[in-house]
């Protein structure tokens, strides 16, 4: 399964690897926390509760942190797809099937992050071959993991209008290999990572 990055680099996706795990302190870390919450059950009982903790670029607990990108594409003579992206998740070890997603950066806005997170990982919605990118809705404020995290999310749905059968390229960040796919409605969401 070959793709390409904004840098023209050939990769293989699914041939990255963990070299070694480690442990971090929450003060060496830029992203996650690890935090004891100390908390009463309905029956009066003091209770202990573990989970990560998203470190926010924002400190408004109403805000968003991240983008779950659901984009339907309409193509000339197609039926109407979705678009998936596989990419290597290092917690997991493995090559993942996720809709396109990114953490919102400070105080942009969702619709915004929606946008710029399909571009980057999957070249759709800035004109031309890429087509026209149109936010139609967005869900907020969805937990992603409530028993283990705090990280909220946003599914937005994004409807992209292509005027050909051309697939554009994806602009990932550096370190970041992504291929995108578009899938058949019709056809379910299967998908075999290992094709």
């Amino acid at each position: 399964m070959m793709s390409s990055s904004k840098a023209s680099k050939k990769f293989e996706l699914g041939t990255a690897r963990i070299l070694n795990t480690e442990d971090l302190e929450t003060s060496q870390s830029k992203w996650l926390g690890l935090k004891t919450i100390n908390w009463v059950d309905e029956e009066g009982k003091e209770r202990k509760w573990e989970c990560t903790e998203r470190k926010k670029s924002h400190s408004s607990p109403d805000q968003i942190d991240a983008v779950a990108v659901f984009t339907l594409v309409s193509r000339p003579n197609r039926p109407l797809q979705v678009i998936l992206v596989l990419q290597y998740r290092p917690p997991l070890g493995k090559v993942v099937v996720e809709l396109p997603a990114g953490l919102v950066d400070g105080k942009e806005a969702v619709e915004a992050t929606a946008l710029r997170e399909l571009y980057e990982e999957t070249g759709y919605g800035k004109g031309k071959d890429g087509g026209m990118a149109t936010v139609e809705d967005v869900n907020t404020l969805m937990a992603c993991n409530p028993g283990m995290t705090n990280e909220t999310m946003a599914l937005v749905t994004v409807r992209v209008k292509l005027e050909s059968d051309n697939i554009p390229e994806p602009q990932p960040d550096e370190g970041y290999a992504v291929d995108a796919r578009l899938m058949h409605l019709a056809c379910g969401l299967s998908l075999n990572v290992d094709e």
